[in-house]
């Protein structure tokens, strides 16, 4: 069975960067212990899934995953949640 995205944020998520370590500085997505929700799509599935996955959420919430995901309002269980709809 192939991974999901929404596994990776379970297990960790992050705001305002694509990855962090697990002291919360920024890094690569290969090192990373923690992933924002383009990070987690990214690093799954890869740039071309990425970039459908943007355009058409972008269509559909009028705003770019990395600017929600980055919400200060934002939780990861909404996170979680949104990929699952997804089903990434």
């Amino acid at each position: 069975m192939k991974k999901k995205a929404w596994k990776l944020i379970q297990n960790d998520w992050t705001q305002g960067s694509m990855a962090r370590t697990k002291g919360g500085k920024p890094c690569s997505l290969k090192d990373a212990s923690k992933v924002c929700l383009a990070g987690a799509v990214l690093r799954v599935y890869g740039i071309a899934v990425m970039n459908l996955f943007n355009e058409s959420f972008s269509r559909s919430m009028g705003m770019g995953p990395v600017t929600w995901n980055d919400a200060p309002e934002r939780k990861k269980s909404e996170v979680v949640k949104l990929l699952k709809e997804y089903n990434l």
